[in-house]
């Protein structure tokens, strides 16, 4: 899980100040605004966090595949009960795609757009470290805060999390923009 999400990180991570040292300038140049600019790196950096979703997705499918698995969307609660000491019965398939697949990846596409924009004011180091110690604290520390236990579906299957923490992270993501884009178009 840890190493999933830092490779995540990862990719994101020298992307603003690699475009922003290369043919950026010239691109920022051309659109002649830097808000359109910002929202291609905004747009850039959600469509990576979704075809990161889709290869693990694919992964799973060719992996089930090769060992002549049956693929299904049912919860077996016997291998739930064996890895996580939790009963699993009521499950349905809507939760268990909100809870495994939109919650986690919406969470993922919100700590990528903090990272670009710490990683713009303060550099890609500050934005990588940053996201690191999210995912390092939120396996400690299990609190609606905490924006990395939303990554983590067992969390949220136990009840501790809901969609109202994405309003939070959401939040806090506008209120970065916004002194993002203040600084950036002042500059």
């Amino acid at each position: 899980w840890l190493l999933l999400y830092t490779y995540l990180f990862y990719l994101v991570s020298g992307y603003i100040q690699e475009d922003l040292q290369s043919i950026g300038k010239q691109i920022l140049l051309k659109c002649k605004s830097r808000i359109i600019w910002w929202l291609s790196k905004t747009f850039w950096c959600i469509n990576l966090v979704i075809a990161f979703y889709i290869c693990i997705v694919v992964s799973v499918f060719i992996f089930s595949v090769f060992i002549n698995s049956r693929i299904s969307f049912i919860c077996n609660s016997d291998i739930h009960m064996i890895f996580s000491e939790m009963v699993f019965n009521n499950i349905t398939l809507k939760k268990l795609l909100l809870d495994f697949l939109f919650i986690p990846m919406l969470t993922a596409v919100c700590l990528s757009v903090m990272q670009i924009s710490v990683s713009l004011i303060w550099g890609q180091i500050v934005g990588f470290v940053l996201n690191v110690v999210v995912l390092i604290l939120s396996i400690f520390v299990d609190t609606d805060y905490l924006i990395g236990n939303m990554l983590m579906p067992l969390r949220q299957i136990e009840g501790s999390l809901s969609l109202n923490n994405i309003g939070f992270v959401f939040l806090m993501i506008v209120l970065l923009k916004h002194l993002n884009l203040i600084k950036f178009l002042i500059l």
